[in-house]
């Protein structure tokens, strides 16, 4: 009974030691913390704390002790730069220079004074003509013409087809009508401004009983003709004298002394070139033995002239 006594008494002073033993570890808030072997744990408050030996310190979790960083060097505050003025280099003494002068050109021998004329005064050129720009219609000046080469020492060169009707009176015979187209080939030449010397050719066929038996004409007259502008166009009228040739089937050639007066006007085409229209009123006298006048009474012409 006694040895069952003390078995219980060991095994209860057993029990209380391991219950003590388990109540100490799990009550203990540093069990388990080395403070990473470079500290000691403390409890404060119930928290476990690290005091970490001299040259380590705490990490983020605050139970590690981990070494301490460097210390940073203190950087010195930046001082203000002062200005400093430059050295000015010390003044030299000026030295005088005398000047250069300049060399002297060789004079030229004095040459002996030749007498001038004196100069004549210049008399300034008249003005041009004004020209009324306003109007393409505005009658020009004789000596400056506008619209077609009209001026001294112009050529001209041209001609005009002319469908004339004609009539013949004779001593003790009736009067005879009949009808031509003309050909006329015409060279002037102007001798002053709008003042034209011009020939002019002759090839003329004839119908009627004024031409009967008498196939063709030929003939030439010399004449002037004086221009005047109207306008846009040119007025003209003239007198021309002339010789002109039937030649008859049987018999001698009929020839007749011609008198015209050219009367018409000119439609510039341009500065060189016009249209010719007008009518050629014509008187023939016989010659020699024919002792007939024949009066041409012109329908009207038609032409091209050119001036160069």
């Amino acid at each position: 009974m006694r040895l069952a006594l003390l078995t219980i008494a060991a095994a209860n002073a057993l029990l209380m030691c391991i219950c003590s033993s388990a109540i100490a570890q799990v009550t203990d808030p540093c069990t388990g913390i080395t403070c990473g072997g470079y500290g000691n744990c403390l409890v404060q408050n119930g928290s476990p704390v690290c005091v970490c030996y001299q040259g380590y310190t705490l990490d983020q979790t605050g139970i590690n002790c981990v070494p301490a960083a460097p210390p940073q060097p203190i950087q010195p505050a930046p001082q203000p730069q002062q200005y400093q003025q430059p050295a000015q280099p010390a003044p030299q003494p000026q030295q005088y220079q005398e000047p250069v002068q300049p060399a002297q050109p060789a004079q030229p021998a004095p040459q002996p004074q030749q007498y001038q004329q004196p100069a004549q005064p210049t008399t300034p050129a008249p003005p041009p003509p004004a020209v009324d720009e306003a109007s393409s219609y505005s009658v020009q000046t004789v000596d400056q013409p506008s619209g077609l080469m009209l001026t001294a020492g112009t050529m001209q060169l041209g001609g005009y087809l002319a469908l004339v009707y004609g009539q013949i009176s004779m001593e003790g015979m009736d009067r005879r009508n009949g009808a031509s187209i003309e050909v006329l080939p015409t060279f002037g030449y102007f001798m002053i401004d709008n003042l034209e010397l011009k020939l002019n050719l002759i090839i003329a066929k004839g119908f009627g009983q004024y031409f009967e038996d008498s196939p063709w004409d030929v003939g030439a007259m010399i004449g002037i003709k004086y221009h005047l502008q109207a306008g846009s166009a040119f007025f003209y009228i003239g007198a021309d004298v002339g010789m002109e040739v039937f030649d008859y089937d049987e018999g001698d050639p009929y020839k007749y002394v011609v008198v015209a007066v050219p009367l018409g006007f000119l439609i510039p085409l341009n500065y060189h070139v016009a249209i010719d229209i007008g009518i050629l009123p014509t008187m023939l006298f016989g010659l020699g033995g024919v002792r007939e006048t024949v009066i041409s009474i012109p329908v009207g012409y038609l032409g091209v002239q050119g001036y160069f």
